[in-house]
This record gives C-alpha cells, sequence and structure tokens, in this order.
C-alpha cells in the first residue's frame, strides 16, 4: 500500500508539472481563438463567443454620408469623386461598437421612441414649417444656429439641428461641455456680483435701497451656485451627449432659477444703471443657454410630431453573401449599369480580378496617356500634362455641382474648346477657381492642340464618371448583404468594412429613423461558427509576410528534423555494433 500511495503522488507529481507545462501553450492557443475584446477582458476566460452559435452586437446611430467606401479611395480619388454625385440621404450609418461580424445572419430590430414600429415623414406641410421655423427667431441663441434656421428643406434642416446639438466635433449638448460653460458662465457671473457690490456702494444713496439691492445679490449669488453645484451630476452618463429628458429637467430647473434672480423693482432710480449691468453680465447668458437648451426640445417635438407614417414593420433579416453571389451579382449590375461600349470590353476582362476598379481606373488612365502620347508629348511630361488635364475637369465640375449643374451638359453643347470655355465664362464670370482653371487649359493649349485637348477633355470627364461609377457600385455589391426579410421601405443592408452597417430606405431620409432604438444580433451555422472560431489563424495567413514567414518556419524545421533524424542515428547505429572494453 505505502508503495501504491508513493508511486500514486509521484505519478500526479509529473502529471501537475506537465499541466503547468503547457499552461502557458493552452492559454496561447484559447486566446488565438477570442475575438478582440475578448484579448483585453478582465478577469480572462478561458472560453470565447466565437464558439457561440449567435450572440448580440452593440450599435449606435451615427451621422455619416452613405453610399461610398471612403476607405476604399486614396485621397485624391475622393477628392476626385465625392463632388461629382450626390451624398445619399436615404442611407443610415449604424457604427458597430463591438467585435465585428463578417459572417452570419444578421437580426436587425428598431422601433420608435413610443415602441412601435419606426415612423417617418416623406412630405411635411410647408406653412405650418415655415411657421415653426419663424417661431424659433424668438429665442436668444448663438448665430450658428440661427444660420440652420434659415434652411428650406425639413429633412437637411432636421439634420443640421440635431448636428449642432448632438454629433458635430463639439456637440452642444456634451455633458462635460455643458458642465465646463456653466462653471464658467459662474465664474464671470462672481466677478460681475464683485463689480456690483463694489458700484452699489458708490452710486446707491438710499441706504434702505442699498442693503436691499446687496441682500438680492447675496441670494442671487448663493441660488446660481447652487445650481451650477447641482448641474456636477451631468458630467457623468452612459451617453456622452446628455439624454431628452436630462435636457428637459436642466430647462426646468433653468427656468425656476431664471425666475429665482430676475431683478426686481427698487425705488431708487440710481440702481437702474446697477439693475442693467446685472441684466446684461448676469441673467442674459443665462436665458441664452435655457433658450438654446429649448430650441433642441421644441425641434425635437415638431419632429416627431411630423412623422405620421409607420414601416410595415420593424424587424430586418440579412444573411451575408458567400463569394461566388457576390462575384455574379457584380457582373450583373457592373452590365446593367456601364452602358458604353468601350467601358464594358475592358470590365468584360477585368471582372474575375480582385481589384476591378483599381484596374479599371488604371487601364484607362493608361489609354490616355497613350493618345497623349501620339500627339506629340514626350514621355517625361507624359505624367504631368494627364494630371493637369484630370485636375481642371474635376475642378470644372466641382464648381458646377456648388451651382447645381452638370460638366457634362457644357461638353455636349460646345463643339471646341474656345465654344467651351465662354459657356463657362458666362456661369462664372470673374470666379479666381475659374480663372486659375482657364489659365492651365491655356498653358495645356500650347502643348496639345485645342481640337485634340478638348475631346481628351472630354474623355478624361467620361473616365472619370465612369470610374466613379464602378467603384459604387463594386463597394455597394461586395458590402451588401442578402435580404430575407425587410419593412417595404428598406431596399438594402450593406456591411462597410467591419465597423459600419448601413441600411438603405427608399425615398426616405435617413434623419427621420435617427431617434429608433436598434438591437442587432447575429445567428451563425454550424460552419460558420467553425470559421469564426479560426478566423485569426486566417487573417495571420493573409497578412504578410505572415504566410511566407510560416512556410519557411515549417520547411526548416522539417528539414533539420529529418537532418537531425539521420545524421544522429548513423553514430547511433555505429555505436550498437561496436564492442570495446567498458561497453
Amino acid at each position: 500500500m505505502r508503495r501504491f500511495l508513493k508511486t500514486l503522488i509521484i505519478y500526479i507529481l509529473v502529471a501537475s508539472g506537465a499541466i503547468l507545462m503547457l499552461m502557458p501553450f493552452a492559454w496561447m492557443v484559447a486566446t488565438s481563438f477570442k475575438l478582440p475584446s475578448e484579448v483585453e477582458e478582465w478577469p480572462p476566460k478561458w472560453t470565447s463567443k466565437n464558439f457561440l452559435s449567435e450572440r448580440n452586437v452593440k450599435v449606435k446611430v451615427v451621422e455619416k454620408v452613405g453610399g461610398i467606401d471612403w476607405r476604399s479611395l486614396s485621397i485624391r480619388e475622393a477628392m476626385a469623386f465625392v463632388t461629382l454625385k450626390k451624398k445619399g440621404r436615404n442611407v443610415l450609418s449604424l457604427l458597430i461598437d463591438d467585435d465585428p461580424v463578417r459572417r452570419g445572419t444578421l437580426f436587425i430590430d428598431f422601433s420608435s421612441p413610443n415602441g412601435g414600429n419606426p415612423d417617418y415623414a416623406t412630405r411635411i406641410d410647408e406653412e405650418s414649417f415655415q411657421e415653426f421655423k419663424k417661431s424659433l427667431q424668438n429665442y436668444k441663441t448663438s448665430s450658428d444656429l440661427k444660420k440652420i434656421f434659415e434652411e428650406d428643406d425639413p429633412p437637411v434642416f432636421f439634420s443640421e439641428i440635431f448636428s449642432f446639438y448632438r454629433s458635430s466635433k463639439k456637440p452642444f449638448l456634451d455633458r462635460i461641455d455643458l458642465v465646463d460653460r456653466m462653471e464658467n458662465y459662474l465664474k464671470l457671473a462672481e466677478k460681475s456680483y464683485n463689480t456690483l457690490k463694489r458700484f452699489a456702494d458708490i452710486r446707491i444713496k438710499d441706504e434702505e435701497e442699498k442693503k436691499k439691492f446687496k441682500e438680492f445679490l447675496t441670494e442671487s449669488h448663493e441660488s446660481l451656485s447652487d445650481f451650477v453645484s447641482n448641474v456636477q451630476v451631468y458630467r457623468a452618463g452612459v451617453e456622452s451627449v446628455l439624454e431628452d429628458k436630462e435636457v428637459e429637467k436642466i430647462v426646468k430647473d433653468m427656468e425656476s432659477l431664471i425666475e429665482e434672480i430676475g431683478s426686481p423693482s427698487f425705488m431708487d432710480p440710481s440702481v437702474t444703471p446697477l439693475l442693467n449691468f446685472y441684466r446684461k453680465k448676469i441673467l442674459e447668458p443665462l436665458i441664452t443657454e435655457r433658450d438654446t437648451l429649448e430650441v433642441y426640445l421644441k425641434v425635437k417635438k415638431f419632429y416627431r410630431t411630423v412623422q405620421n407614417k409607420a414601416l410595415d414593420g420593424s424587424r430586418i433579416v440579412a444573411k451575408f453573401r458567400t463569394e461566388e453571389e457576390k462575384s455574379r451579382l457584380l457582373r450583373e449590375r457592373i452590365m446593367n449599369g456601364i452602358k458604353n461600349e468601350r467601358y464594358r470590353r475592358i470590365l468584360e476582362e477585368l471582372m474575375n480580378e480582385k481589384d476591378l476598379a483599381e484596374k479599371f481606373a488604371r487601364v484607362l488612365d493608361e489609354e490616355v496617356l497613350e493618345e497623349l502620347k501620339h500627339l506629340g508629348i514626350k514621355d517625361k511630361d507624359l505624367s504631368p500634362v494627364f494630371n493637369d488635364i484630370k485636375d481642371s475637369v474635376v475642378r470644372l465640375a466641382n464648381l458646377l455641382i456648388e451651382k447645381g449643374k452638370d460638366l457634362k451638359d457644357y461638353f455636349k453643347e460646345s463643339a471646341d474648346i474656345d465654344a467651351f470655355l465662354k459657356s463657362l465664362e458666362k456661369d462664372f464670370g470673374g470666379s479666381s477657381s475659374f480663372i486659375l482653371v482657364k489659365g492651365k487649359i491655356a498653358k495645356l493649349s500650347k502643348k496639345i492642340p485645342p481640337r485634340e485637348l478638348f475631346s481628351v477633355m472630354k474623355e478624361v470627364f467620361d473616365d472619370v464618371e465612369a470610374i466613379s461609377l464602378v467603384r459604387r457600385i463594386y463597394s455597394d455589391t461586395v458590402s451588401e448583404l442578402k435580404l430575407i426579410s425587410a419593412p417595404s421601405k428598406v431596399i438594402a443592408v450593406r456591411m462597410r468594412g467591419s465597423e459600419n452597417l448601413e441600411i438603405v430606405f427608399d425615398g426616405i431620409d435617413k434623419v427621420f429613423f435617427e431617434d429608433e432604438k436598434y438591437f442587432v444580433r447575429a445567428k451563425f451555422s454550424l460552419g460558420e461558427v467553425f470559421a469564426n472560431i479560426f478566423q485569426n489563424y486566417v487573417d495571420a495567413w493573409k497578412s504578410a509576410p505572415f504566410a511566407r514567414y510560416y512556410m519557411n518556419t515549417v520547411i526548416v524545421a522539417t528539414t533539420t528534423t529529418i537532418l537531425e533524424v539521420i545524421i544522429a542515428s548513423m553514430p547511433a547505429f555505429a555505436f550498437s555494433i561496436l564492442k570495446f572494453p567498458g561497453r
């Protein structure tokens, strides 16, 4: 029995040691299966959400231009193409504030603030809208906000208002900013209180009135200090900006404060200048702050009132497409969208290429460069001349977009470069930007005959439009999910990269869905669960130069092992057959 226990203890110690030695390796393997957020999780866990067949995905509404994947464009291309097309106002963007979802089926549930189906508006009565905007003029607000009041397009008006308050670089409803504003206001108010007390001793002769005025200042100061102290609780919250109910509470408290510290009447006329100073330095800044907050609440109420229609459902079910489905859909959309036979022929040859849009742009650029070469442009001047032509075309297109016009119409109506420039000059007059472009075209005319230059410029413009269209089709198609079920007004769902989920509505401005509550859940099949588990390995393999290093390691390890076995076994065999003293 004693021998058995001794043996058991030895085995337990050996097994424990082996487990301890294997623990770091086991932890490394377990970590390799985890999602990005789980790697930084504390306390750490052995399991991962990648092993689950479904998981919730946190999302939040963001202000973002929809319809173009900016990360797929270079800086120059983005500047060139963004201005050539209108921004998609029917595309709502949701930021995935969670680990990325790469496959599976998404269930997107969204509802209005009152819990029903998402509501919206397609047309807002012009008279009631103008009357509402007119009522906002009565509030004391900043000049930036008053400029927004001039906007006549209701969806744009709502979008700019909410951007000012909630989603700009420095939103007015930012918690920390609001508390800081109140603290700074109190500091300035305290200086004004001290100034008023000093002047009260000098200006007010009536001792009774002087005493009454100073008591009023003391009470006002105490009330204001208490209010600013109470505002400190809003510094912390779930979101970085204040919730509507918090804004309502602050406005209500401000109204009570204004009523409490409002300047009373005094019999002594010498108090009047001091009261005017008090109103200007202490009361009016507080009223402006209150009015600015109240405008937000008023707009939000009107915004909800005008939404008199509702979607016929509140759930979207969409599934990630396979690579084969994307390829088939891409071919179909490009061939339907591109009518020019020259472009169609080039795209047909490039259809199976990975970077279709990039290679299409490169082929078109090379054709123009070849054409310039035939026109006598030297090799060293080809790129500068081509860039000047493209820059001129894009600048002109940008200038015309600001006026709501299309450069294509000017090319159609003009027979040569002179007629083209004269037609443009009627619209631009003495515009400095146009003069700059005109000067650049004049320099190009010295290198290229005017007739040929006009033809090349027209070709470059057509190429830019075609590349822009192909880019958009490509980006939309590879990111688009397959709709399984959705409300009739939802026409597409896209996953841009791994962070942006887009919902495309049919003729409805996205601003009407920015106040809805969104809940997203992802479901995975058994095969998709396995793909999720080994996603990190796939990413590592694809990221150069990991694959090359991995293969080198395998080759070197295999070679050295084989050689070691051969070389080590030879002396061992020789040693085994030798006979010598002491063996």
